[in-house]
């Protein structure tokens, strides 16, 4: 009778649920860059660009140009550039490389590989060799001028660049538009809120002043993060008006924005 009972409740619950589907809450089972393109265009501010920036230390050595540019096409190759796109441009002094690969991906998506390798500098004092190491970095940028909705994709691939050439990165998007007309302080003040409520966001600190509105906060949306001192921060809106142009800019970043605004 227990096992009818048992088997009658959970017909009844399937029959429910089909009279009665659970519908997903807005961003629900979204990756965090697609929850971040749902927030921005909730604000209906209109797209201009976005910036996938990171960076990476990939070793404690001083590079030749050759193993420097072979480390750059190596992380370029996930990337789906066409032959002769991609330029490569090199720099030296004395105890300093650095090496760029840039080009266009398509029409409006621009990329951008930097390898800098710098040399180590030992001081002995007594019998203690202290100094710097000889360290490599790479650094990686996106910019897309066309298509907000190849965020989450770009995102990937340039953790797939990575990958192949460091242990670990950190990475930065950033997604830029603007309104269509000015916007005073309080307003600006009510879009940046009403993005932190859409990333369930919760605000740790802010900068208000004059044409500019921005806040810096925490939300559990994102997976990226950054430390500042004792607080963890991974959410950063801004608004910016200029009088002159006629129009208000919204900047959107995660962990921080690191693009001019």
């Amino acid at each position: 009778m227990r096992r009818f009972l048992v088997l009658l409740g959970l017909l009844l619950a399937a029959v429910w649920l089909v009279k009665h589907p659970v519908l997903p809450t807005l961003g629900q089972g979204l990756s965090g860059e697609n929850k971040l393109i749902l927030a921005f265009r909730e604000s209906k501010a209109r797209f201009e660009d976005y910036t996938i920036n990171g960076w990476a230390r990939v070793n404690r050595k001083f590079m030749t140009f050759a193993e420097m540019e072979e480390l750059a096409w190596q992380a370029a190759r996930v990337f789906p550039y066409r032959e002769g796109n991609l330029r490569l441009d090199k720099q030296e002094d004395t105890g300093f490389r650095s090496l760029r690969l840039a080009g266009k991906l398509g029409e409006k998506t621009e990329l951008e590989i930097w390898i800098q390798s710098m040399a180590g500098v030992k001081t002995r004092i007594g019998q203690e060799e202290t100094g710097q190491e000889a360290e490599t970095y790479a650094v990686i940028t996106i910019k897309e001028l066309g298509d907000l909705d190849k965020l989450s994709q770009d995102r990937l691939t340039v953790d797939a660049a990575f990958k192949r050439i460091a242990s670990s990165a950190k990475v930065s998007e950033v997604v830029a538009g603007w309104l269509p007309q000015l916007v005073d302080q309080q307003q600006g003040r009510e879009i940046v809120a009403s993005i932190f409520k859409e990333l369930d966001g919760k605000k740790i600190e802010g900068y208000e002043e004059g044409a500019v509105v921005s806040w810096t906060g925490y939300s559990n949306e994102l997976k990226d993060n950054l430390r500042l001192g004792n607080r963890v921060v991974n959410l950063n809106v801004a608004v910016r008006t200029v009088p002159g142009e006629q129009r208000s800019y919204l900047v959107i970043g995660t962990p921080l924005i690191t693009t001019e605004y």
